[in-house]
């Protein structure tokens, strides 16, 4: 399987707020699904901004 818009660990940890072995800890517990190219993972951009976007939303309800 290609992924579309693919980013690395270490683009997504950034997005999220999280280490990069938190990425790679949720791909071990296939709970991402991922590509590997070389020797670096890649994830799905639209998967970690819609959790990015939720983790967003969530918090901002927690404030009001």
């Amino acid at each position: 399987m290609t992924i579309k818009d693919p980013i690395t660990t270490t683009e997504a940890a950034e997005i999220l707020g999280l280490d990069p072995s938190a990425i790679r800890h949720r791909i071990l517990a296939e709970k991402l699904e991922w590509e590997k190219r070389g020797r670096d993972l890649y994830v799905s951009r639209k998967v970690i901004q819609a959790e990015a976007d939720a983790k967003h939303r969530k918090n901002g309800k927690k404030r009001t």
